[in-house]
């Protein structure tokens, strides 16, 4: 029985670990994997601004598009679709616009507290990718 409670423990300690990791609590992360885990075609450094985001404002929200190269994407289509896996009231698609070479940005507002992802759907080069970025929005 102890065994069980200690296997028990160790499984809510990774995940709440993994859990950690994947939050968005500070200002950038970098990914070049899915929510899954799996590989993906671009590397991706995210920015919130303020994080955690506020309910109905704007918030900016930033990615800098990279190749395996580690070079700079430019003349992507990118877009950021805002939805909350914990209630079911559509999504928000906002079109992301290029600031400088390979910076796609746009303004998002999350509707209500909780937690959010925000997909990023890049289409560059003939290839087409979309990431996930966990995050956090408060009143």
């Amino acid at each position: 029985m102890q065994l069980i409670y200690r296997f028990f423990g160790v499984l809510s300690l990774l995940i709440g670990l993994l859990a950690a990791g994947c939050s968005a609590q500070a200002d950038s992360t970098s990914t070049n994997t899915d929510a899954a885990g799996g590989p993906k075609l671009f590397a991706v450094d995210c920015t919130l601004n303020p994080n955690p985001a506020t309910i109905l404002q704007e918030n900016a929200f930033s990615i800098t598009v990279k190749d395996a190269q580690q070079q700079k994407i430019t003349h992507a289509t990118v877009t950021f679709t805002l939805s909350m896996p914990e209630m079911d009231h559509g999504d928000i698609t906002v079109d992301a616009k290029e600031t400088e070479d390979g910076l796609y940005s746009a303004q998002i507002v999350p509707t209500m507290v909780g937690k959010w992802i925000v997909s990023i759907h890049i289409v560059a080069n003939g290839q087409t990718d979309q990431l996930q970025f966990p995050l956090d929005a408060k009143p």
